[in-house]
């Protein structure tokens, strides 16, 4: 059982970390709510334990963070008020840029002496759990917003700011 590696810290051009059924054996990784390009969380089926308490109530967390995924863990405490009031992506509910075909990552190319960067499509899969069913999606909208915290030891109630998700 393992850890996070810090070092993803270093990854500012990360879009999806998917790490589900690894055995990570950790606390809820707040430092990655540095990444300003981190959009899919996933982090289903491992042993991440304890409250998920953010880095600060600043809204640079997860900037741009639209779906997350902390199912069948062993998160306890009260569910994060914190992180849902700050999570503005999630409370966007339409988009004009909406598409199937995932994200355009931009790759470097260096040769020698010449760099460019060239976009390109990079389409990535998600298992999500949808009423008791988990679902492959092979390609999703880029207005798909999802949030699982199923399966952990919360306590207390519902936040109300999770109303204001509205692209849930």
């Amino acid at each position: 059982w393992g850890r996070i590696p810090r070092s993803l810290i270093n990854c500012v051009n990360l879009v999806v970390l998917d790490i589900g059924h690894n055995e990570v054996n950790d606390s809820f990784p707040s430092w990655l709510g540095s990444l300003p390009n981190l959009q899919v969380l996933a982090l289903r089926h491992n042993n991440f334990h304890g409250r998920i308490i953010g880095r600060s109530k600043v809204r640079g967390d997860f900037p741009s963070l639209r779906i997350i995924d902390l199912s069948h863990n062993f998160h306890s405490g009260e569910l994060p008020s914190d992180y849902l009031q700050i999570w503005d992506t999630m409370k966007i509910s339409n988009e004009s840029k909406s598409s199937t075909s995932g994200t355009i990552i931009p790759f470097h190319f260096i040769i020698g002496n010449f760099e460019t960067v060239v976009p390109a499509p990079y389409n990535y899969s998600i298992i999500i759990a949808n009423k008791g069913n988990d679902m492959l999606y092979t390609k999703i909208l880029t207005v798909f917003r999802v949030i699982d915290f199923s399966s952990n030891n919360f306590t207390g109630k519902i936040p109300d700011c999770i109303g204001e998700l509205m692209g849930l």
